[in-house]
């Protein structure tokens, strides 16, 4: 195993495409800079050298700038499934990069201003602590972020997924009924329990097991209290299956 060895990812296209497009620019201004003070024989092949880069940089920049478009659409795509309606980079998670309880305040707190069902739901991985204990601290964050991926693949455009605290995620899910809320968090639940988290290092898979909570929210909750009632419930359910 080679240790103090560092992995360079190979640069996309939109970087090279820049890189080469500006630099070719650049070097075609600066011959025609130098050309105001510098003599030079008066050949032919000289004046393309000046004047062929420009064109060419321009062309290798403008593709770079295409394709950093295409880049930047998908990556809005993907952010639809964790920013909602709402775009805080601050109040995100740097582990799992799922946004945090701020961010949840806010959009339950948007979302009890309208009349629609609302439900929050909460999933906790089960001895989570054991897990860093045993492993360590970057596999405890990998595993975060695995599960934080099932996650958004298992909820629906319109649901907004948090890491709450620790090991503990939750779910707003609005416009939504109680017994769709039931199956959404059934369904959540059976992915992460057959969910084969490969160790570094093992050859075996490590399952994970959660407890899962649900409460419903209307205009006369507070932000607050609907998600320490729904904390509470998870962590006394937590303690009950110990």
């Amino acid at each position: 195993m080679d240790h103090g060895v560092i992995n360079f990812k190979a640069p996309s296209k939109v970087t090279t495409y820049l890189v080469i497009g500006v630099g070719l620019f650049m070097f075609s201004a600066t011959l025609d800079l130098l050309d105001e003070w510098l003599m030079h024989p008066a050949h032919k092949w000289l004046s393309w050298i000046e004047s062929l880069p420009a064109p060419v940089g321009m062309l290798l920049t403008s593709l770079g700038l295409y394709y950093w478009h295409q880049e930047q659409y998908v990556l809005n795509r993907q952010l639809r499934r964790r920013e909602a309606n709402l775009r805080e980079h601050s109040k995100v998670c740097s582990v799992t990069g799922l946004y945090k309880a701020q961010y949840l305040d806010l959009a339950i707190k948007n979302q009890l201003l309208s009349t629609q069902p609302l439900w929050l739901g909460a999933i906790d991985i089960r001895d989570f602590s054991h897990f860093n204990s045993e492993f360590g601290f970057k596999e405890g964050d990998r595993l975060l972020r695995e599960v934080s991926e099932l996650l958004l693949m298992n909820c629906r455009l319109s649901d907004v997924v948090c890491r709450y605290a620790g090991d503990c995620f939750m779910v707003l899910m609005p416009e939504t009924t109680e017994q769709q809320a039931k199956e959404l968090m059934m369904q959540i639940k059976g992915a992460l329990r057959y969910c084969a988290f490969k160790v570094e290092g093992s050859k075996k898979a490590k399952f994970q097991h959660v407890t899962t909570a649900l409460i419903q929210g209307n205009e006369r909750n507070y932000t607050g209290t609907l998600t320490s009632q729904l904390h509470s419930q998870l962590q006394q359910k937590s303690t009950n299956k110990k």
